[in-house]
Formats: C-alpha cells, sequence, structure tokens
C-alpha cells in the first residue's frame, strides 16, 4: 500500500457529524483486511466504535465527524460545525456528485439546489497535496490520527480506542463513552488525539503538542506522566497553553465519571479549510509516540 493511501481514502469518506456510520464501516473493512486481532465494540454507545487489544489501561479517544454543510430551504445551506473558505468552495454529497457552495456575507448558497432535497449534507472535496515536508488538504482534522491509530494496531499487542462522533458540534457521544469505559472496560485515564492550530508558540514541524489549558484545564498529574515519558524517550514536544477551542476532553470532563483526560496532537494551519496542513515530522513523532504509549500504559493486574 503506497504511504498514503490509507490517509487519502479516509479524507475522502463523506462522514460529517452524524454521519460517522460511514469511517466506521472503513474501519471494519480495513481490521478485517489487515487481519488485526481486535475485540470491536459498536453497540456499548451509539455513533462510536471501540477496539481494544491486550490489557491496555489508558483509552485514546479520535473523533472521526468533520465539518460540512446541510441543505436548508431554496438554495441556503447552513454549516456543521465551523467550516471555513472564502468566496466558494467544491463539495460532494453522500453520492460524491461535486457542487460549489458560495459565500454571501453572513450565509452560504449551493448551485443547483433546485435538484436537492432538504437534508442533503456535503463535505468538502478533498485531494491530497504531499511534498517532502508537508501534508495539505481538507479532513486532516481529524482523519490524520485515525490513519495513524490504525498504522499502530497493526504491530501493537495492547490498546483500546474509541472513534468518536459529533465532536465538531458539541458533543454527545463522548459523554456516553466515558460511562463506558469505566464501568465496562475499567478505563479511569484518557489521551485525546487531535489536531490543534498553530498560534504564536505551535508551530508545524516543531513536534508534537501536549496541551496545559485550552477552554478546560485537564488534570496537570496525568499531564506530566505523560510528559515524563514522552521527554524520557526524546520525543519532541511543543506545550500549548491556550484559552479558546476544546475536544473530546471537555466532554469527558462533563460527563460523571471520574476519568483524567490530557490532550496530544499534531499541529494544523488553516484549520477547517479545504487546505488544512500539517508537518511530515510532526506525523512520524506522533506515530513514535503511540507506538510507545500503547506498549506503556498496560493494566499488569490483568496481565
Amino acid at each position: 500500500m503506497p504511504e498514503w493511501k490509507l490517509l487519502e481514502e479516509l479524507c475522502n469518506i463523506h462522514a460529517p457529524s452524524g454521519e460517522e456510520y460511514r469511517v466506521f464501516d472503513y474501519i471494519q473493512q480495513w481490521l478485517n483486511t489487515n487481519h488485526i486481532s481486535a475485540i470491536v465494540d459498536r453497540s456499548s454507545v451509539v455513533n462510536a466504535m471501540i477496539i481494544k487489544k491486550g490489557f491496555p489501561s489508558v483509552a485514546f479517544l479520535i473523533h472521526v465527524d468533520t465539518v460540512g454543510f446541510i441543505k436548508e430551504y431554496a438554495s441556503k445551506v447552513l454549516p456543521i460545525g465551523s467550516p471555513t473558505f472564502e468566496n466558494e468552495v467544491a463539495v460532494k454529497n453522500e453520492t460524491y456528485q461535486t457542487y460549489t457552495i458560495y459565500q454571501k456575507q453572513e450565509s452560504f448558497a449551493i448551485d443547483h439546489s433546485e435538484m436537492l432535497e432538504t437534508g442533503t449534507t456535503f463535505t468538502y472535496v478533498s485531494k491530497l497535496i504531499i511534498d517532502a515536508n508537508s501534508i495539505q488538504g481538507a479532513y486532516l482534522d481529524n482523519r490524520i490520527h485515525v490513519a495513524i491509530a490504525l498504522e499502530c494496531t497493526i504491530k501493537a499487542s495492547n490498546f483500546l480506542i474509541v472513534f468518536t462522533s459529533n465532536e465538531e458540534i458539541s458533543g454527545g457521544c463522548t459523554e456516553k463513552v466515558a460511562r463506558v469505559l469505566y464501568e465496562h472496560y475499567h478505563i479511569n485515564k484518557a489521551i485525546v488525539l487531535d489536531t490543534t492550530f498553530v498560534s504564536d508558540g505551535i508551530l508545524l514541524g516543531y513536534g508534537i503538542v501536549l496541551s496545559l489549558k485550552d477552554n478546560y484545564l485537564p488534570s496537570r498529574q496525568w499531564i506530566e506522566q505523560v510528559k515524563t515519558l514522552l521527554m524520557h524517550h526524546q520525543l519532541q514536544l511543543q506545550l500549548e497553553v491556550a484559552d479558546f477551542g476544546s475536544s473530546d476532553g471537555a466532554y469527558i470532563s462533563k460527563s460523571p465519571y471520574p476519568i483524567e483526560w490530557c490532550f496530544l496532537g499534531i499541529a494544523c494551519e488553516d484549520y477547517h479549510s479545504p487546505h488544512e496542513k500539517v508537518s511530515q515530522k510532526d506525523i512520524a513523532l506522533m506515530k513514535k509516540a503511540l507506538t510507545l504509549m500503547m506498549d506503556h500504559f498496560i493494566n499488569f493486574k490483568y496481565v
């Protein structure tokens, strides 16, 4: 398989918030094709997918939904999440027919609207541009971490990965996931894998990002454990402090279950646009970090 084929296929799947099942179906097929001997749980939480192998003590949460659009009435479309583009953008529907959405002041409109049923959803047309240093295209948020996690399962002996939904539209899935993790899988620590904004202190190619604060404040003790492990293995880190943004970690915080979490991810330029950009160096570091953490965080009580 060419190096980026998995990522390209994932980025091309039409799965805005609410339609994540297409990504889950793809993951299921990929696991079968690659003979990954893991427990697959798609029934414990509606619109989530849990895969488990061995005796993990930490859950890795990765949202699979994307921003997009939904047709309202006449030619008007509404955003799903917070898509960002200038003037006009090529989009596709669930059957991969392409259209153009135009930005009109504070609203969006679509061409050929008379042919489209109310409620039809659209996502960006995705075509990755790959050079020696970076990858650019739609939906690297958060399909890049889906691809990395799947690749890591090929050799890992212990992991628990939760592919979540509705992250781009204020949650509803992860709060329920927290109950299943705590009550059924006996997990009380989680690491959220997601992309984060490039900012004054966070840059492409300068290492994976460990967030100390966004709109929410995760457990510093758990952050320090993860930080110590990664730095001990000389994996380049950027520490993020922000007063905006959130992730699946926010929804764990809102749940009543005592699960500590932290955020680890790859920096991304042009967030939620058709031209998101990430560093290949950061991707390689994240693969090393995730492989390390899968091997390290084992529940020895059950081994």
